[in-house]
């Protein structure tokens, strides 16, 4: 068997330009990562393990590599990394849904990454991720995630889109925001609800703010908290009131 072992193989310098996002495939490493991902292009791995061979039966193609090769491709210690290609979800897999997770102008991946770890977490049923600044397929994003990426129906959309889908909906609207007079426990969460949470720096923008507005209460001398973080107390408190009627 034909093993990469040089830094000149066209495979490995493939994977080195995917770093880079040129194109619709991206890198996933990592067990947990890996398993939750649906169908790999190409698996590339130094050992053939238990695991590589349990992620070989959803791969197109199995190849193999040095480990000193690998771990330069690798942002941490890995057995093995997937080459996939996107899948893009649209606004029709989340019609009929009773929890959404929206968040806009998100800039950092670990962030991004978080939220869809806890969304998935929450029982969010899909994510919509309006005027997208991070690439969902970040590397970064996938490894926050632990995978919950490739659980979800994940939308990429405008603001405009999003509050368009929204609407037709007839979800409730609840907008995480520091100027919002009402307390995010004073909501109903019962009914149809798509939580919004908006950029580290700036927050949502303005047509967002036309929906319910709401506050998480700040008793020390910091005046904000991490999005991610924010998006996990508004999602379990859906947790938490739907649970106590059931």
């Amino acid at each position: 068997m034909e093993v990469i072992t040089s830094r000149q193989n066209q495979h490995f310098k493939g994977l080195m330009k995917l770093r880079k996002r040129e194109t619709s495939q991206y890198l996933v490493e990592g067990e947990r990562e890996m398993s939750h991902v649906h169908e790999i292009d190409i698996l590339y791995y130094a050992k053939w393990t238990p695991f590589v061979e349990e992620m070989s039966k959803k791969a197109k193609e199995c190849i193999a590599i040095s480990e000193e090769l690998l771990e330069r491709i690798a942002c941490r210690e890995s057995q093995a990394v997937a080459v996939c290609t996107e899948k893009k979800s649209s606004f029709e897999e989340l019609r009929n849904k009773s929890l959404l997770l929206a968040c806009e102008g998100i800039e950092k991946p670990g962030n991004l990454g978080g939220m869809l770890r806890t969304a998935e977490a929450a029982g969010v049923e899909g994510v919509i991720v309006a005027d997208p600044v991070v690439d969902l397929f970040n590397a970064n994003v996938v490894r926050a995630s632990l995978g919950a990426l490739f659980c979800l129906p994940v939308v990429q959309s405008s603001t405009a889109e999003a509050l368009q889908f929204l609407h037709e909906e007839g979800m409730q609207i609840i907008v995480a925001t520091p100027h919002a007079k009402q307390m995010y426990y004073g909501i109903d969460f019962c009914k149809p609800t798509c939580i919004v949470i908006g950029s580290e720096a700036t927050g949502v923008s303005p047509p967002w703010l036309e929906a319910i507005s709401v506050k998480i209460p700040m008793l020390g001398k910091i005046d904000a908290l991490n999005a991610s973080i924010s998006a996990s107390i508004l999602l379990y408190e859906v947790v938490r009131q739907r649970n106590s009627l059931s």
